[in-house]
């Protein structure tokens, strides 16, 4: 017979479904990946760019000079023509059309290609449901012999990093499942969740990559293999484990809601304590090492779950075991679930993991077939815990757009005021420090959009390892694991990598979602604010400032005019976007707090309060984290 605890967690695995859904999970992924990436500005210092090279190339027809008196040592390198001044900002203007038109092809055929993937994504998702293992077996061969075709030298740390979770994960579930003990369901259900929830952490590195982009005048790092960019990703492993951890130490909570001892638990045949402590074992094993504050309480939490697992295991022997050593295991073991969902929370803020983890179709199957099984009233806080969580994080991501929002105007505010110092300058009055000063600034303009374009191209590129490498090795094993016998929960291991794949996949959509949105914006921008001003760069250095006076003052408002237009579309083009994205996320929210209340047993309050204060202050512990990140980060620049 199914305890209280356990309807309402079969209960909740059944309202869970209904707000998790394929299209519920692409959406809701793309919202936190959007609100955080800054997109907008990368477009920014591209009309900046622009205005400023032609207010350079307006000035070199009042002033033409040799730039080889100022030559470096060896020469230029790159300058073709040294000799004239005029005639260098003509190269530099052809140099960065062709730049910006390779961009905007690029840009466009990106937009094509990913509006294609909702199509294949949901084919692919309908083979793993519905198709037959033969079936699945002749696609997937066949799709990863193009592949594997098509592939080249992928980079070897991101490969590496993403096998190693592969196996990790492989191993884990082996581990798991040779130790389970009968009875135990539904926790065997929520390890294989963990399992695949932390597969899908790997292929949020992608996200992060973009999320250091930012508005101008903020140090970002656009060469990858930097240390910034290595140690953003060294826990991964580590946060990959942490929804493992809480579910294997909430099993140490042996009290039932009267507040009496499940002695069931510990004793007899079905020693799901003893289960929960070996795996926290192959977790700490796993970590090996810690050479991370993160890693550091990873394995603080599993030491002292063992232990606490060892004690029960202890008094469990015991015909009246004293009551103030009971209470002391009690109280641990209830301390280190709190720890344990607050760095739950942590490992949540720090990987852009989705607010509302979803599950794949054979443990949505396994759990709606575990009436019997145990649950404690532990099980049921955690879940309540989850939905604070999901609530914080769909908040958190408003609170990032608004900061983003935030950068991006004060960036305008400096483009704005550059471009009144520019309708100051006098051509009949220039000189050679007036120049300067402008060139200065141009140079700025441009080495702020090659930053920002050299972390576009490394979010790129991740996605391109990510999509191809990751989802073939996770192809790769789902081949090999077919005839395994080994399951936990009901769920077999072959079983387990098909729902790895189909969470790969939805991931894989997600992103791509956010790349569409970032090519065709891209590409909007182009065509209205980019193109066709570069275009007109050329013949404004051909303008003779004697006999031409009027068209170049022309040519100059009108520089100026299109820079703060630019501007202007840009921002009209993020309010927009930033408006409708509240809007998804606050409509988000409401779907997911109304449907999951409905059956979780109210909170108590102080109980509540606690959980809503652990969550902030994990988010604080993040951000504080990406903070020095980014101090750690003007060491690279």
């Amino acid at each position: 017979m199914a305890t209280d605890a356990a309807k309402t967690v079969i209960a909740y695995n059944h309202a869970l479904a209904t707000v998790t859904r394929k299209d519920d999970r692409v959406e809701e992924g793309a919202m936190l990946l959007a609100a955080q990436a800054n997109w907008s500005s990368f477009l920014q210092p591209a009309p900046m760019a622009i205005a400023l090279l032609g207010q350079l190339q307006i000035i070199a027809t009042a002033a033409d000079f040799s730039l080889q008196d100022a030559s470096p040592k060896d020469g230029f390198k790159y300058m073709k023509y040294p000799g004239s001044f005029r005639a260098s900002l003509v190269q530099v203007s052809n140099e960065g059309w062709k730049a910006f038109n390779q961009a905007h092809n690029n840009m466009s055929k990106i937009s094509m290609y990913s509006s294609e993937m909702p199509n294949k994504v949901t084919d692919s998702l309908n083979l793993l449901v519905k198709g037959t293992a033969p079936e699945i077996k002749i696609v997937v061969k066949e799709d990863q012999k193009k592949m594997m075709e098509e592939e080249t030298k992928r980079r070897e740390s991101m490969y590496k990093e993403m096998k190693e979770s592969l196996n990790s994960s492989q191993k884990l579930f082996e581990k798991t499942a040779e130790a389970q003990p009968s009875g135990w369901i539904i926790l065997g259900i929520s390890i294989v969740e963990s399992l695949s929830n932390s597969l899908s952490s790997v292929m949020d590195i992608a996200s992060r990559n973009l999320n250091t982009i930012r508005p101008q005048g903020g140090n970002t790092t656009a060469v990858a293999g930097t240390s910034p960019a290595v140690a953003a990703n060294e826990n991964v492993e580590v946060y990959s484990s942490a929804g493992i951890i809480l579910t294997a130490v909430t099993a140490l909570c042996v009290v039932d809601n009267e507040g009496k001892v499940d002695w069931t638990k510990v004793r007899d045949d079905s020693k799901g304590a003893l289960w929960a402590a070996k795996i926290l074992e192959s977790i700490k094993q796993n970590i090996g090492a810690p050479n991370t504050s993160a890693a550091l309480k990873a394995i603080d939490i599993c030491t002292k779950g063992i232990k606490i697992a060892t004690d029960l295991e202890k008094l469990s022997g015991s015909f009246n075991p004293k009551e103030a050593e009971l209470a002391t295991v009690i109280k641990n073991a209830n301390d280190l679930a709190k720890k344990a969902q607050k760095f739950n929370a942590q490992a949540s803020f720090s990987q852009n993991s989705a607010a509302t983890q979803g599950r794949g179709p054979s443990v949505f199957n396994a759990a709606k077939s575990a009436v019997g099984s145990k649950a404690s009233g532990s099980a049921v806080k955690n879940l309540q815990f989850m939905m604070e969580l999901s609530k914080e994080k769909l908040n958190s991501a408003r609170e990032d757009m608004k900061v983003a929002s935030d950068k991006l105007s004060e960036a305008s505010m400096k483009h704005a005021d550059i471009l009144a110092d520019m309708t100051k300058l006098d051509l009949q009055k220039i000189d050679y420090d007036k120049i300067r000063i402008v060139l200065q600034r141009a140079i700025m303009a441009l080495g702020e959009l090659r930053e920002q374009w050299g972390k576009l191209v490394q979010f790129f590129q991740s996605i391109n390892n990510i999509i191809k490498v990751a989802l073939d090795d996770t192809i790769t094993r789902l081949l090999d694991t077919y005839d395994s016998k080994l399951q936990i929960g009901g769920v077999t291991l072959s079983k387990y990598m098909q729902d790895a794949l189909y969470s790969q996949t939805i991931n894989a959509h997600k992103i791509s979602y956010l790349v569409y949105m970032i090519s065709t914006a891209y590409v909007k921008v182009s065509d209205e604010y980019i193109m066709d001003r570069l275009a007109k760069l050329g013949k404004l250095i051909a303008l003779d400032p004697v006999t031409q006076s009027s068209e170049i003052e022309h040519a100059r408002l009108e520089l100026n005019q299109g820079c703060s237009d630019a501007q202007v579309g840009i921002a009209a083009l993020t309010k927009k976007w930033r408006d409708d994205l509240d809007a998804s996320i606050g409509n988000r929210m409401e779907k997911v707090s109304e449907i999951l209340t409905m059956v979780l047993p109210p909170p108590d309050s102080n109980e509540q309060e606690t959980t809503i204060k652990m969550i902030q202050e994990a988010k604080e512990v993040v951000k504080n984290t990406q903070k020095r990140d980014d101090r750690d980060d003007d060491l690279f620049t």
